[in-house]
Parts: C-alpha cells; structure tokens; sequence
C-alpha cells in the first residue's frame, strides 16, 4: 500500500515537473522571437540627388543635357539604375527626353556621384523661363532590394519664335465705276516667323446692290506660309450699276491654323 502511494506521488511529480519545464521553455521562446522583431536591421537604400548645371535651350531646338546624379548614402551603394522620362499634360516645353548615357547605369557608389547625358527637344511654344524637367529613376541597394522615385530638375527656355499672323492689306488705291468691273488686288504677309496652314481668304458681304465677284466663289486659299513669307492674290469684281459715288468698303474673312493646329479666324 505504501509502495503504491509513493509512485503515484512520484508520478504527479514528474507530471508536474514536465510541465513547468515545457512553460519555461515556451516563455522562452516568446522572448526569444520577440527580440529577433525588436532588433532586425531596417531597410539600408541609396539616396540619389539630381542636379544641373546652368543650362540656356531655345525652342524649337534640340540641345544635350547632362544630368549629375549624386548618391550621397553612406551606406549603400546604388545599382542597376534605369532612367525613365516624365511627360505632363501641364507643361508641355519639353517634346522629347531620350537618355544618351547608356542605361542601366551599373552602379554608383557611396557618396559617389555620376553624369548622365540626356537629349532634349524644346518644344517650338515652349514659354520662356525656367521649365521643370521630369524623370523617375528605377534603382537597387546593395540587398538587390528595388526603389523607384520621381526627380525635377529646371532648365531655362528661351523662344525666339513668334507665333503665325496673316495680314491682308490692298497693293494702292481701287477705282470702280457703277456697272463696271474692277481688279482688287491684295497681299497677304505672315508677320509671324512660325508657319501658317490652310489660309481661307473670302470676300464678304457680297450683294447685287454694292458689289459681285465676276467669276468663282470669292474664296482663295493657301496651304502654307512660312514664316515672314508674303503671297500675293487678285480678285476681279463688278460695281453695281446703282451704287453711288463714294468710298464704299470691301470685307474679308480670313482663317488659318498655327503649327500646333489651332484655328484663328481674323
């Protein structure tokens, strides 16, 4: 009976004992994993910096660019760095941003920095001033870990262009007599050294009253005119038989569009 009870006491012991010991061991192992969280390394990136020199790019011109990307971590190197231009609907000076420098740029190194050569076109209605240049830049740390960021850098535009302006003017004074036909010529000059498309020149307000074209529509269109470039044009008119002595004024439409395909009606 004795022999019993002490193996029944020494086995709820040893129940006992196993027990306390796998919770210590758990405790443990919570302690354990919360230290590994607590004390992990963060996350170690390069951080590039973009810079230009003092740059003059005209519109309507293309001009090389050189970019100078500087990583100025102390930590980690830069590699694998791809250049992407940015294009805005709202600024609109730069047509095309084509990277020279060959791309990806194998690596920049510690506080190290780079040039990168950049070919820009400034758009022919680019304003003048400093305009932001936009690009992103795709680069790895040294863990291969990817990051990816958006640069602006300022360039200083200047247009010598002027936009399109037809101008229609007589060659001298225009006789008539009532009943007759005359000859009208003009001249049209665009004053403007941008060109100018699709010019329709119409004789308006025509009536059997003042005055009629002898022959056509009195419409005469041109294609283009450069810039600074003058055309000359006639038409042939007849007097209405019952229009008094006088001055009596002749109207024109004119309407054309500007490179960028926007109509102006003068």
């Amino acid at each position: 009976m004795m022999k019993k009870l002490m193996l029944k006491r020494m086995g709820t012991g040893l129940i006992l004992m196993i027990f306390l010991f796998t919770a210590v061991l758990s405790i443990m192992g919570m302690k354990l994993e919360a230290y590994a969280v607590d004390f992990s390394p963060p996350d170690i990136m390069p951080n590039i910096v973009a810079t230009v020199e003092d740059n003059v790019l005209y519109a309507g011109k293309t001009a090389k660019v050189i970019i100078t990307l500087k990583n100025i971590s102390t930590q980690s190197i830069a590699k694998e760095i791809l250049f992407n231009p940015v294009y805005s609907s709202e600024n609109t000076s730069f047509a095309s941003i084509k990277p020279l420098t060959e791309t990806p740029i194998k690596r920049i190194e510690k506080n190290a920095s780079t040039e990168f050569e950049v070919l820009v076109e400034t758009d022919t209605f680019a304003k003048e001033g400093l305009q932001p240049l936009s690009f992103e830049l795709t680069y790895k740390n040294v863990l291969s870990e990817e990051e990816s960021k958006e640069y602006t850098v300022y360039l200083k535009v200047i247009n010598y262009q002027t936009n399109c302006k037809l101008v229609l003017s007589t060659m001298g004074s225009i006789s008539a007599s009532a009943g007759g036909t005359f000859e009208l010529p003009l001249r049209l000059k665009n004053n403007g050294n941008l060109s100018a498309k699709d010019a329709k020149i119409t004789v308006k307000d025509l009536s059997q009253d003042t005055f009629t074209v002898v022959s056509g529509t009195g419409r005469i269109d041109f294609d283009r005119l450069y810039g600074n470039e003058t055309r000359d044009l006639n038409y042939t008119l007849r007097a209405s038989p019952s229009l008094k002595g006088g001055s009596h004024p002749i109207a024109f439409s004119l309407i054309y569009s500007d490179e960028k395909g926007t109509v102006i009606e003068e």
